[in-house]
């Protein structure tokens, strides 16, 4: 009965494909193909989904022992990668990437924050307000005793919790996935767990003027960084800020003090830290060029611009943007990711689904990867970000195509039923550029397995255009 219903979602699939393949120029989408591919994206949500047990006790490099509060009853969480079974028909093989790497990733249930709070706000919009809830109850059992959240933790085979790396985009994104559950089922459960979080950013947005510090206004980064192999972690704080995560944060701190209470004073500072921060982003870190680009850079430190050219800039980027009215600087900014991120990957091996027009991360030097080199990664969650901007800039046509392309992109090529993988790509990166991690590396950390963080992404984007009340719900306008 298993082998029928994999084969038969096979060919399912594989027919949904093609009949999207054929609409990548016709506006828009019918509604029915909307309709299937979400439900096939919530189902694999759903179908991940397990039990979280947790008796609090976590370990991490050192041997340091971590004491935190029990999961409380109800608690989900969703492995965020999953090892795709092999495809003859693709001639596919589970060791199309590094063993070492998927025991990290599977074995162990590894879990990331960011990834469950994408989840959390898409199972929301979509309805599934208990599962939502559940994911919740995941992250709040792991909140860190200031207020932060470890970048990720393993929710089965052992009790590993990377809390000496945070990210602060990582933590407001938790941040947002509860207050953004209040604000939509108008339960204050959660609240207490989003204003340490509020507590805790605030604690990390530097203080002063630019004249004196680029960074002004700006939250830093986080803490810890891993070496380029993952076999050391340097602890303390990072003095850097960058762009993706003032714009994560800044959508957490409004959307807090618009839910808090009347007269609760953290209402006043949100909205003041909020403020200082778009101001920061549209008056530091935005460049527009004669030719009718505009972009962020990437980040900054105290007295140098990080010039580096990354696609959250700009698809984040106009997303905020619009958000806070400057839609010609989020056109702009949606130019720019054309002209610098636009790629193509073809496929070398069956089934021939065509050619996938998408995005990729990073252009130039980016993080010791000279990324020109591989032009053909096309990247999921980068890629559905420039489709929300497209959207909201009332460009069905490109929202379409956008769409139509990161299906091919399911496991089972057009059903997100199978997971919408991480990233494609035909090269490998060998060891000295990404790091001896295996006998086959893959480009940083761009892995080509599916990714339920990527099937929530496809969630938000579709529900944006299924259900008009949605279009701006999620990071919308101020």
């Amino acid at each position: 009965m298993e082998l029928y219903r994999a084969c038969r979602r096979t060919c399912l699939g594989f027919a949904l494909c093609l009949m999207l393949a054929g609409q990548i120029h016709a506006a828009p989408l019918n509604e029915q193909a909307v309709a299937r591919a979400e439900a096939g994206a919530l189902q694999y949500l759903l179908d991940h989904m397990a039990e979280y047990h947790s008796d609090g006790d976590y370990y991490e490099v050192g041997g340091d022992l971590l004491r935190l509060q029990p999961a409380g009853k109800g608690a989900r969480f969703v492995p965020s990668f999953e090892l795709p079974a092999p495809d003859p028909a693709a001639g596919a093989s589970a060791k199309d990437e590094p063993v070492s790497v998927y025991d990290v990733l599977t074995k162990y249930k590894r879990v990331f924050v960011y990834d469950l709070a994408v989840e959390t706000c898409a199972l929301v919009l979509a309805g599934k307000r208990e599962e939502a809830r559940g994911l919740l109850l995941a992250l709040e059992s792991v909140q860190l005793p200031d207020g932060s959240l470890p970048f990720s933790f393993n929710a089965g085979g052992d009790n590993f919790m990377n809390y000496s790396y945070l990210r602060s985009g990582s933590i407001a994104w938790a941040g947002y996935a509860a207050v953004f559950w209040e604000r939509e089922t108008g339960d204050h459960s959660f609240r207490t767990f989003a204003s340490r979080i509020a507590k805790w950013l605030l604690d990390q947005q530097v203080p002063g003027e630019s004249d004196r510090d680029y960074r002004a206004g700006l939250p830093l980064g986080g803490y810890g960084q891993w070496a380029t192999d993952y076999s050391s972690l340097v602890k303390g704080r990072r003095e850097w800020a960058c762009t993706e995560h003032a714009i994560d944060s800044y959508f957490f701190l409004r959307l807090y003090a618009n839910t808090a209470p009347a007269g609760d004073p953290s209402r006043v500072y949100c909205l003041q830290a909020a403020d200082r921060i778009k101001r920061a982003l549209v008056e530091r870190l935005w460049v527009e060029s004669k030719d009718g680009f505009g972009r962020f850079y990437q980040g900054v430190d105290r007295q140098q611009l990080n010039m580096g050219k990354a696609l959250d800039c700009a698809s984040w980027g106009a997303l905020f943007l619009l958000a806070i009215g400057e839609t010609a600087k989020a056109e702009a900014a949606v130019r720019y990711a054309e002209a610098t991120f636009a790629t193509t990957f073809r496929p070398s091996a069956p089934p021939a689904v065509g050619s996938v027009q998408l995005y990729r991360p990073y252009a130039g030097k980016n993080d010791e990867i000279e990324w020109d080199d591989y032009p053909d990664l096309v990247w999921a969650e980068g890629s559905l970000g420039v489709a929300l901007a497209y959207l909201r800039l009332g460009r069905r046509d490109k929202f379409d195509a956008i769409v139509t392309d990161v299906l091919k992109l399911c496991a089972v090529p057009g059903d997100p039923a199978t997971g919408v993988r991480y990233a494609r790509y035909q090269q490998d990166l060998r060891g000295h550029r990404g790091g001896d991690i295996g006998t086959r590396d893959f480009i940083k950390d761009f892995t080509r397995a599916p990714s339920a963080m990527c099937t929530a992404w496809l969630v938000l984007v579709l529900e944006s255009v299924a259900k008009e009340p949605n279009l701006n719900k999620f990071w919308g306008p101020d």
